[in-house]
């Protein structure tokens, strides 16, 4: 006997268009490389945002 197909879980709502989204990480080693302060090591807020066309990460 097969076993029963699995369905994927169902992909995460994108977020409306001009509304950022927030996720939490952590910075492996070495850090993560900023252009306004340099290296940043430890936990960290990422917020991805949609201007116009362009997509905008800030940490």
């Amino acid at each position: 006997m097969s076993p029963a197909p699995t369905t994927p879980p169902p992909a995460p709502d994108p977020a409306p268009r001009g509304r950022p989204v927030t996720r939490h990480a952590t910075a492996g080693p070495g850090g993560v490389m900023t252009v306004e302060v340099g290296v940043v090591t430890g936990d960290l807020t990422l917020r991805t945002i949609l201007h116009g066309s362009q997509v905008v990460l800030e940490v």
